[in-house]
């Protein structure tokens, strides 16, 4: 079964994203501080994501390919006892419904890291007592759960890189990181900030009537090298997600590729 699923993560590609043309960039994340909606800090995102994921989760639909790896890396990671999950991001736990809903046995907590108007949205929700959440993740005085999971966040996340090294330097155990494009042609991180639809947050159909606006997010860009060699461990595998993709900025052509890794520290 292993096998099986890892040919399927293998072989999906990501379909090309829109290209936005000569967007500017900057070098550090409070530059990216404009006037705007951020998207991870609003109330509204966070109560549309919410209503998505309690209305849309139904276990009997078939697993998406983002799903399909992410039980991959538990079944891989499982050695007999049930594990301890922590994932950065995660919303209001999607990918907890849907895991749990197929290998619930293999889990023993999952405990979402999150912005605060999504854990305070998530106090008056009727949880899985196997699901938590909370704002702060403090490397030190923490015992090292079985599996970090870090899928579509890590560019998000403000100094990127040393938040995955202090992880790798602070825990024992494995770290599933998914679901990050990162750059083959630029050695240096840089930022944008990137523009996306209300409606086009969270999981599955949206509620109707609801106006669609605009809500902004501050992204890292990051090689694919620095990655790499911050992710000091032994790879148990990895898997691209997309082709080389490209997406013009104010200088030049950005060549990435949406990427995923296992790796056990």
């Amino acid at each position: 079964m292993l096998k099986r699923l890892l040919n399927k993560i293998r072989t999906r590609k990501v379909e090309s994203l829109q290209v936005t043309r000569g967007q500017s960039t900057f070098k550090t994340y409070e530059e990216g501080q404009v006037s705007g909606d951020f998207c991870y800090t609003s109330k509204e995102v966070s109560r549309l994501v919410r209503w998505k994921t309690e209305n849309n989760f139904q276990s009997s639909k078939p697993l998406d390919h983002y799903i399909t790896q992410a039980i991959l890396a538990i079944m891989t990671v499982y050695d007999g006892k049930a594990l301890n999950v922590i994932e950065i991001g995660g919303a209001f736990g999607d990918t907890f419904l849907k895991v749990n809903s197929k290998i619930g046995d293999l889990i023993n907590s999952w405990t979402i890291v999150e912005t605060t108007c999504i854990v305070e949205e998530s106090f008056s929700m009727n949880k899985d007592k196997k699901l938590s959440f909370q704002e702060e993740f403090n490397v030190e005085g923490i015992e090292s759960p079985d599996l970090i999971v870090i899928q579509g966040t890590l560019q998000y996340i403000k100094n990127p890189i040393e938040f995955l090294s202090q992880i790798t330097h602070n825990f024992t155990g494995h770290l599933y990181l998914a679901r990050t494009p990162l750059s083959v042609n630029v050695e240096e991180p840089f930022l944008s900030n990137d523009v996306s639809n209300l409606l086009d947050h969270g999981p599955g159909n949206a509620p109707k009537n609801i106006e669609n606006r605009q809500f902004i997010s501050t992204v890292y860009h990051l090689p694919m090298k620095l990655i790499e060699q911050t992710l000091k461990g032994e790879e148990i595998f990895s898997f691209n997600e997309s082709d080389i993709l490209t997406r013009e900025f104010d200088f030049g052509i950005l060549k990435y590729q949406w990427k995923g890794y296992l790796v056990k520290f």
